[in-house]
């Protein structure tokens, strides 16, 4: 039997099976394409249920049916984008960057996801990568006002300023309506020490959005900086020496202006009502003490100059120049303050003195070390009795590391050394000699709303092992214009102890 013999007579059997094969390939493509639509039904059902839910503010309810829809397709963009940002709002910032991560892989060009992703990690204070994601945004979407100002924000996180405010103005050059633009310049302003000029930003973006609280409260307190500030103080100190005590009543009245961006200048007069108990006599003694300073203020330094005078010792108390200035070296940053200055620091006695000193503080995340110096030539009174008048040069250093945690208490704990050294002993003021205190202390310190905890403890050991220990605490609260704080503390050395407390009011106007 040849081939095509076989093939004629089974001809109708190959056509049987070919419409056969035909009519299931057929029914699969319609059962796929059935089930296909009726899962892009049940996918919209559940988009619709979600959309709506969002709106009711059931965020859970909500992310339940994007999450549905997911499991019908993992690729959804629409439910991969709403279950991202629905993550995001419930502040489960790992979460909603999973889902940035998938749409960014299916697509590295989508902004949603480059902006997503910079935001979750800005809540992070993963500033580097922020400003990575919003980087490659505004490269693909140039026009995109939101992820300029997001830049801008990750830049101000990571304390660039300058890119902090370049990116800022790229954003109002897009949208001159843009009220959060306006509020971060004012807010680079401000920390650049130029408050006025950071109010007419703050200005503008209040007359822009009246209703956000936020720029609202950020320029009432650049505002308030730039009012006359008063202060009340009332101190009652307690003294003893070797021998004599002292009981003191101090008030203290205070006036402050921040004239323009500029110069500040204070006024503060001290009232000192003191009794000093001896074991010959006891004796009152009345004084008063005003100080006026004037500050020249840039964006990284603070030049003051301070002149002091007494009426009733018809005396000039204090007059000096100091020198504070903050800048950084990459992550570090540093802070260095120095003064050269006269100062009647012991009017009982009247004992006045010439120095020059200089601080230093190095700080990196949560580590900081300080150290000072300080030398000083105590002017012509009695030296080693009461027979012999002299000058009495000294030197003194401190030096300290400390660690504090980044909480709520925030907490810091540290360790000291320090050398003070007088030419001469004075029985008129404390002075030692080749006297050197090694010690630690703590610190903690706890605010809510408005209220805030201080408190310090130390332990110190010199080298004639004297033990010496010290501590203080203050709690204070502010609202609106005022602040009211109230302390205590105690000193305890064999040669010197006191104790303390003290109200302060101060009132903006």
């Amino acid at each position: 039997m040849t081939a095509s013999f076989y093939i004629q007579k089974n001809k109708h059997h190959f056509a049987i099976l070919f419409y056969l094969l035909l009519f299931t390939i057929l029914s699969f493509e319609y059962t796929f394409a059935q089930e296909e639509n009726n899962n892009n039904l049940i996918k919209e059902e559940w988009r619709k249920a979600g959309h709506q839910a969002k709106l009711d503010g059931d965020l859970n309810t909500s992310l339940n049916h994007y999450q549905k829809i997911l499991v019908l397709d993992g690729n959804d963009y629409d439910a991969l984008l709403a279950t991202a940002k629905i993550y995001f709002q419930m502040h489960n910032y790992e979460k909603a960057l999973e889902q940035f991560k998938i749409i960014y892989k299916n697509d590295s060009a989508d902004t949603e996801a480059l902006n997503g992703m910079g935001e979750c990690y800005l809540k992070a204070d993963k500033n580097n990568e922020a400003i990575l994601f919003f980087s490659k945004g505004v490269t693909i979407s140039p026009k995109n006002t939101p992820l300029y100002l997001n830049l801008a924000n990750a830049y101000l996180g990571d304390n660039n300023l300058k890119m902090a405010r370049k990116n800022y103005e790229a954003a109002i050059k897009l949208d001159s309506t843009s009220a959060q633009a306006y509020a971060g310049l004012g807010k680079i302003f401000y920390w650049n020490n130029k408050p006025k000029t950071a109010l007419t930003y703050y200005s503008k973006a209040i007359n822009i959005n009246p209703s956000d609280k936020k720029i609202k409260e950020e320029y009432t307190n650049v505002l308030n900086e730039m009012k006359f500030s008063a202060t009340i103080g009332i101190f009652n100190l307690k003294e003893i020496q070797e021998s004599f005590n002292i009981k003191t009543f101090t008030q203290r009245y205070g006036i402050t202006k921040r004239v323009n961006n500029y110069f500040n200048f204070s006024l503060t007069t001290y009232y000192d009502h003191a009794k000093r108990y001896t074991y010959i006599k006891d004796s009152l003694r009345q004084f008063d003490n005003t100080v006026a300073t004037i500050s020249l203020i840039l964006n990284k330094h603070r030049l003051s100059l301070n002149l002091g005078g007494s009426s009733i010792d018809n005396k000039t108390t204090a007059y000096g120049i100091n020198w504070l200035s903050n800048y950084a070296i990459g992550k570090i940053k540093i802070k260095n303050n120095f003064t050269a200055a006269y100062d009647y620091f012991f009017y009982w006695n009247k004992v006045d003195q010439d120095y020059i000193f200089n601080s230093i503080k190095l700080s990196y995340k949560w580590v900081t070390i300080d150290g000072s110096y300080k030398y000083g030539v105590v002017r012509r009174n009695y030296i080693w009795d009461f027979d012999t008048k002299d000058i009495n040069p000294y030197h003194s250093y401190y030096t300290g590391i400390s660690y504090s945690s980044s909480s709520n208490p925030k907490i810091t704990i540290g360790i000291t050394r320090s050398y003070s050294n007088y030419t001469a002993h004075s029985p008129l003021y404390f002075s030692p000699y080749q006297r050197r205190l090694t010690g630690i202390y703590l610190s903690p310190y706890y605010s809510f709303k408005n209220i805030y905890c201080y408190g310090s403890m130390a332990y110190r050991e010199d080298n004639y092992n004297s033990q010496i220990w010290s501590g203080e605490i203050e709690i204070g609260y502010s609202i609106n214009k005022t602040s009211l704080s109230a302390g205590w503390g105690d000193y305890n050395d064999p040669y010197y102890k006191n104790s303390h407390l003290n109200l302060i009011l101060t009132h903006k106007f």
